[in-house]
């Protein structure tokens, strides 16, 4: 289960365990269990809470997903380790690979409450691999009802992106719509972010390097750190328990400078 509230699940702390022990070590880089990390534990006991919380947070991903759950279905009919193997090594490796992109993303916005219909990564994206200048630049649709949503662009090593952003939406709808633009609004805070601010994202293609939450506003400059080539993710902040009264998109305009 994913509790629908904090209410009721004292104690539970699953999700209290994983923000925790997510928390960044600097400014620039936050400290999250990789996929890898994950599915291969120091010791199957699981007498770290920590490793306890991420289990269950893949498997819940994994199971609730729904483009992870054809793919995964041989699962469920696992009881031996060899059988556990034969599973795994149906799933094609692009899922696996896109799998270690998409976790730490889930891991960002897991939260009570989680709409499992609008907050998911997509798993279906084709990033556009980027080397040198791009002819022009692109735009990318940010919609506000949506967690996570990919650019559609990795970056290599060492690339200086430009974002700059557009576009009117609405960020909750009651007592009636609270109309944004990139900025955000200062009324309300997520993630220590205001609610409508277009925030970013960039994880390596091997999902072990993920930033903190980069905030764009109306515009920003990222760098992408060596030795890392990757992939530029948005949203327009929010919880992802919070979405379902959202409406709109934004425009974000992305540059490669260098």
């Amino acid at each position: 289960i994913l509790p629908t509230t904090v209410d009721g699940f004292e104690g539970w702390g699953r999700i209290a365990e994983i923000q925790n022990s997510d928390s960044a070590p600097s400014k620039d880089n936050a400290r999250r269990m990789s996929l890898e990390d994950v599915l291969h534990p120091t010791t199957s006991s699981f007498t770290d809470e920590r490793d306890y919380a991420h289990a269950w947070a893949i498997v819940w991903f994994i199971r609730n997903h729904p483009e992870l759950k054809q793919p995964f279905a041989g699962f469920s009919r696992v009881r031996t380790s060899l059988q556990f193997q034969k599973a795994t090594d149906s799933v094609p490796a692009e899922i696996w690979k896109r799998l270690a992109i998409m976790w730490p993303l889930f891991l960002d916005s897991v939260t009570e409450g989680f709409d499992a219909e609008r907050s998911f990564p997509n798993l279906q994206i084709d990033p556009q691999q980027v080397s040198g200048n791009l002819d022009r630049p692109l735009i990318a649709t940010v919609l506000s009802d949506r967690d996570w949503q990919s650019s559609g662009v990795v970056f290599a090593k060492g690339s200086v992106v430009s974002l700059k952003c557009s576009g009117r939406y609405a960020v909750h709808d009651q007592p009636r719509p609270w109309i944004s633009e990139p900025q955000g609004i200062t009324i309300a805070y997520h993630s220590q972010q205001p609610i409508g601010q277009i925030v970013a994202m960039i994880v390596s293609l091997d999902g072990r390097f993920v930033s903190t939450r980069i905030p764009v506003g109306t515009g920003t400059t990222i760098t992408v750190p060596p030795p890392h080539d990757c992939e530029l993710w948005l949203q327009i902040n929010d919880s992802a328990a919070n979405r379902v009264g959202n409406s709109g998109s934004a425009e974000v305009r992305i540059e490669l400078m260098k």
